[in-house]
């Protein structure tokens, strides 16, 4: 309706299908070419002469530049046609003849519209060591697609590194030889830590390299191959640190008990990390109270009212006790459990006796108690 082409077959429309049913809609030229004006997208569904039709193609890609994968392969190497997809659309760059997909002025007319259009660049553009440094300053992901030419290049990958703070992350697309090299692999964690689980797996698995990263963040204990997590020296590094570097040791040494009083030491906590039978182990109890009096804090609500255990919390802020001995409304089990009034009883000194008592120990269990 509305068309004023000549009749169907006449020259000046398009012909119908030669052999087999033509499914498409039926219209002329004319009315195809003021639909993909409108819609670049109907290109699709134009007959394949028109799909070659060089004023109809350009009208559609000029609209909706992702028509261009709709044109005729002969289109597609048309410079003029593909520069035209391009102005709206620069992953169209896909569709382009191999080619046009090299030719510079038109991958950075793609890339000026979206740097994801640096996927569908040539080898050689790929390759080109300005162009990549640019795309991945803008979209650090995009180092997936780098060139042969330049993915070997240890310089390159610095120069990723040194640009751009996530550089660390574009990193992790370098190939495995890269990411042994250990200069660089620094190189990336000094950016973000994180980094160090990047490294190939063959300098994630060298003791030396492991135990100074471990040194400087104990977070890389999580992305250490599982025979490290099992190494005492290693692991004691992290959780001196950080007592939660303790959950990616490996199981045999988180069940270790003389390493977890040697942790204890630094970290009182840990106590309550160790298995319900050790917890309840009075001896154990006291071995970890003597490595550190704030381990007592942590123990069992019977243990901390008992006055060995009190006794040698003290001891271990505050050395030996210096036998003046101190009265206190608290004892154990015995008298008000008010704020203590405590008074110097020097009886002790005026008659020579001595007293092996170390009450300063009531005063700890009242504020454990409290």
């Amino acid at each position: 309706a509305g068309c004023q082409c000549p009749p169907r077959g006449q020259p000046g429309c398009a012909p119908m299908a030669a052999t087999g049913p033509d499914l498409r809609p039926k219209s002329c030229r004319a009315e195809w070419l003021q639909q993909v004006q409108n819609e670049g997208w109907r290109l699709e569904l134009v007959p394949p002469e028109l799909q070659d039709d060089r004023e109809v193609v350009l009208a559609a890609v000029t609209q909706d530049g992702s028509a261009l994968q709709f044109a005729s392969l002969l289109l597609r190497d048309d410079r003029g046609i593909v520069s035209a997809a391009l102005k709206t659309c620069g992953e169209a760059l896909r569709f382009a003849s191999p080619l046009l997909q090299g030719d510079r002025e038109l991958a950075l007319q793609a890339m000026a519209h979206g740097w994801q259009a640096f996927r569908y660049a040539s080898e050689e553009i790929r390759s080109d060591r300005d162009v990549c440094l640019g795309v991945i300053r803008e979209m650090w992901w995009l180092a997936e697609y780098v060139g042969v030419g330049l993915r070997n290049d240890n310089l390159f990958w610095y120069q990723v590194l040194h640009q751009d703070p996530l550089g660390w992350m574009a990193f992790s697309y370098a190939p495995v030889e890269i990411r042994a090299h250990k200069a660089l692999v620094w190189k990336a964690m000094q950016l973000d830590v994180m980094a160090y689980k990047y490294a190939a797996h063959e300098l994630r698995g060298d003791r030396d390299f492991a135990l100074e990263a471990v040194k400087w963040d104990w977070r890389v204990l999580k992305s250490m191959p599982s025979e490290l997590r099992g190494d005492r020296e290693i692991v004691l590094a992290g959780v001196r640190q950080d007592l939660q570097a303790l959950e990616f040791a490996s199981p045999e040494l988180r069940g270790d008990q003389d390493f977890l009083l040697d942790v204890l030491a630094d970290k009182p906590r840990t106590l309550t990390l160790m298995s319900e039978g050790l917890q309840a182990d009075k001896a154990v109890v006291s071995e970890a109270v003597e490595r550190n009096g704030a381990a007592l804090a942590y123990a069992k609500a019977e243990y901390k009212r008992d006055r060995d255990l009190l006794n040698t919390a003290m001891r271990s802020f505050h050395g030996s006790c210096s036998g003046h001995l101190w009265k206190t409304t608290y004892t154990f089990g015995e008298g008000s459990r008010g704020a203590p009034r405590m008074e110097a009883d020097t009886s002790s000194l005026d008659s020579g006796q001595d007293d092996d008592r170390t009450d300063t120990s009531a005063t700890v269990a009242q504020a454990l108690a409290a």
